[in-house]
């Protein structure tokens, strides 16, 4: 891909993502894809059908600074110098083994070992996204900078990113007059776990019994997994609990 010129931003600022900088960064999940989406149908026509519903997530760097776009130029560009307000959001797709055509089932396979990084823009219902454009302008290393194309449409770029396994939850509720009763199943449908709950539990409750019902009723399940709650009847996300730094949230006052 061609340089570009370097920003007012760049110049002044050191916020910026650059290949071979070390920097810690959190990863807060800030909602989901909807599924279904047609994805590249200019850069990889037909398209790819992206089935799987997938995490979205906004960056965060040192002192509170998020991942923001900034667009001074031939084309955004990302720092670390935002406010929460002005974060960006992103989603990470496998791709498979030596292309760059995204994984419709949304998981690393075989021989995959790349992940393609995708601008994310609100998208109808609470915590839902999509993609920017179809995905056809997908975030890239330009100069060694992070940055987005956008007078032309790039296949998405490989990147090595490591992540916890991840599983989507679905959690349908019943409020009984005593308790809560949570029957949790996975996108397929199937069962995985169903727990009662206090009309008083918490969020990060509701994760912590979850999980461990998960592990009770299937021993194989990865020692390092990560749960994504849906609220089953109206697609809302109930994930991540809040860290222990911050006050804990009601399950009924989210209900």
């Amino acid at each position: 891909m061609a340089s570009r010129p370097r920003s007012p931003e760049a110049e002044c600022h050191d916020g910026g993502l650059r290949a071979g900088r070390g920097r810690p960064l959190h990863f807060p999940q800030v909602g989901m894809t909807a599924g279904n989406e047609v994805l590249n149908p200019s850069t990889l026509p037909p398209g790819v059908v992206m089935n799987a519903q997938v995490p979205v997530f906004a960056i965060q760097g040192p002192q509170e600074q998020w991942l923001r776009e900034v667009d001074e130029g031939p084309g955004p560009e990302y720092f670390v110098s935002g406010g929460v307000s002005e974060r960006s959001a992103f989603a990470f797709l496998p791709l498979e083994a030596g292309t760059h055509r995204p994984r419709p089932g949304g998981e690393l396979l075989g021989e995959d070992a790349f992940y393609g990084i995708y601008y994310m823009e609100r998208s109808g219902g609470q915590g839902t996204w999509t993609y920017w454009m179809q995905g056809d302008y997908p975030v890239y290393m330009i100069d060694r900078q992070l940055c987005r194309a956008s007078d032309e449409c790039y296949p998405p770029l490989q990147v090595q990113v490591e992540f916890d396994q991840c599983k989507v939850v679905n959690v349908d509720f019943s409020c009984e007059e005593e308790a809560i009763l949570a029957r949790c199943s996975g996108m397929d449908g199937e069962t995985l776990a169903e727990v009662t709950l206090e009309h008083t539990e918490t969020l990060r409750g509701l994760h912590k019994k979850v999980l461990r019902e998960l592990y009770t009723r299937r021993p194989d399940t990865p020692a390092r997994i990560r749960l994504t709650l849906l609220n089953a009847r109206t697609g809302q996300l109930l994930s991540p609990p809040p860290p222990r730094s911050e006050p804990d949230r009601k399950l009924l006052d989210l209900l």
